[in-house]
């Protein structure tokens, strides 16, 4: 191809001419061989492929590797056509675009599953003869040709696989990504019973309509010695827990993953292909721990989060990023004690591909739970007309059975009579607003209060129309939810 143009290229099963550039891989008992090129001592490359349909998955294919000579050879430089080089990108392939979620996106067809492939850093690398790899020189009536074997008179270097760290290179990303675990502030390394999954309620009607979740780009050892820990809603942070690690602008709490995660130019961003996505969903099915139905899923994925209070800092990008929605077609269960699991079962049943940058497979997984974190929202609000007293309806139980949490609940409150002036509250606990104890409803789903307006003011016609509670935020914990 010509300049600028060799940039995702699948490789060819020979070299056998110019019009050739080889670059298929086989596995041998000796190690790997890269048609055309070298040969690696000691290692393994086996890459799987699916169709966009999932009606043709191969465990084994290594044409959708992609061949590079248009690269940049720092960190976020600008790409250009290298004069030496060239880049193999394992599982790299893209092939045309689908559509997820309404974003056209690219479809990779690639994936590693977990096992099959192995660090090479310091193996064994062995030339392979090609007259048709030629430099150019023009000293001779023909180019040289790639010399693969040392004579006594030309020796060559022995080489080996450099995979020391620097910004533009390092180990292979190997780790397969993985559901997050739910992990408080100062648990990294204890048993966790629940993941970053939860079933969220689009409508507020009280059920669940989608199940959104975090999966990790790599797979955490959840071990002291690890450098660096996660804890959910907030962030990545040094094990010293004193240090946390930044945050982009627009990006969501986590965005980090492949070999190198920490700050600074070495940094590596994480997260699913979106084009994996494609028509994965099936593979998916959850199961309502407390009435035991459960069902798979059929309806649409997405990429972003909607419940900032359990995942974090959303974000605002949408598209390849480590968080994950499904939403429910059909049968929907009650949102309150939010007791579900979730199962996936991609490449048992062939119907799941999800993948992280490098290619890595999400493993099968059973029955991994979600905690009880779906913060409380607002059913149903009503005011009668002239009265001082508003009834809500809360989607879930709420405390209320301290003086201070009645009033934790009424200081979170905000009723603008006037939405360009915080000061016009038409809450307030200062002012006489107080929830009438005797009138509190509860039910196993939901709790009612009602409440008193402050001043004693009385609500118009026209204010029941157009004013909308909201909840204040806290600098530290919101109280209602």
């Amino acid at each position: 191809p010509a300049a600028g143009q060799c940039v995702n290229l699948r490789p060819d099963s020979d070299f056998s001419s110019a019009a050739k550039y080889g670059g298929v891989f086989s596995n041998g008992a000796g190690g790997i061989t890269i048609d055309g090129y070298l040969s690696i001592s000691g290692a393994t490359i086996k890459a799987g492929s699916r169709t966009p349909d999932n009606s043709t998955v191969k465990t084994e294919d290594s044409s959708v590797n992609a061949l590079y000579r248009n690269f940049s050879l720092t960190a976020g430089g600008t790409a250009s056509q290298q004069k030496c080089r060239i880049r193999i990108s394992i599982a790299g392939y893209a092939d045309g675009t689908v559509t997820v979620s309404g974003t056209s996106c690219k479809f990779w067809p690639g994936f590693i599953k977990q096992g099959e492939v192995t660090q090479i850093g310091n193996h064994f690398v062995e030339r392979i003869a090609n007259s048709f790899i030629r430099d150019k020189s023009a000293a001779a009536p023909v180019p040289n040709v790639l010399f693969a074997r040392e004579t006594g008179a030309h020796a060559l270097p022995h080489i080996t696989v450099d995979s020391s760290l620097n910004e533009l290179y390092g180990p292979w990303d190997l780790s397969p990504p993985s559901i997050a675990h739910y992990v408080k502030n100062g648990t990294w390394a204890e048993p966790h019973n629940s993941m970053e999954i939860l079933a969220t309620d689009a409508g507020n009607a009280g059920y669940a309509t989608a199940f959104e979740f975090h999966i990790m780009d790599n797979t955490p050892q959840y071990s002291l010695s690890e450098t660096y820990w996660w804890y959910t809603k907030m962030g990545w942070y040094e094990n010293s827990g004193s240090s946390a690690l930044s945050i982009g602008a627009g990006e969501p709490l986590d965005r980090r993953g492949g070999s190198r995660i920490p700050d600074g130019a070495e940094r590596t961003y994480g997260g699913i292909r979106s084009g994996s996505l494609y028509n994965s969903i099936g593979a998916f099915s959850y199961r309502n721990i407390t009435t035991g139905y459960g069902a798979g899923m059929t309806g649409e994925v997405y990429q972003y989060t909607t419940v900032p209070a359990f995942f974090g800092d959303a974000g605002s990008l949408t598209v390849d990023i480590p968080y994950v929605g499904l939403k429910i077609a059909g049968r929907t269960d009650n949102l309150t004690s939010n007791e579900y699991s979730i199962s996936y079962k991609g490449f048992e049943r062939r119907n799941g591909f999800i993948t992280d940058f490098a290619g890595n497979l999400l493993l099968d997984f059973n029955d991994l739970r979600s905690p009880e974190k779906n913060p409380p929202k607002f059913s149903l609000t009503v005011a009668p007309l002239d009265s001082d007293l508003i009834y809500i309806l809360f989607t879930k139980k709420i405390r209320h059975s301290t003086q201070n949490e009645l009033k934790d609940i009424v200081d979170s409150l905000e009723l603008l009579s006037d939405p360009s002036d915080p000061a016009s509250n038409l809450i307030d606990w200062n002012r006489g607003s107080r929830i009438i104890t005797e009138k509190i409803t509860e039910t196993k789903y939901a709790t009612g209060i009602v409440v008193s307006l402050a001043d004693g003011k009385k609500l118009s016609y026209d204010q029941i129309k157009s004013l909308q509670f909201t909840v204040k935020k806290f600098p530290v914990f919101d109280p209602v939810t």
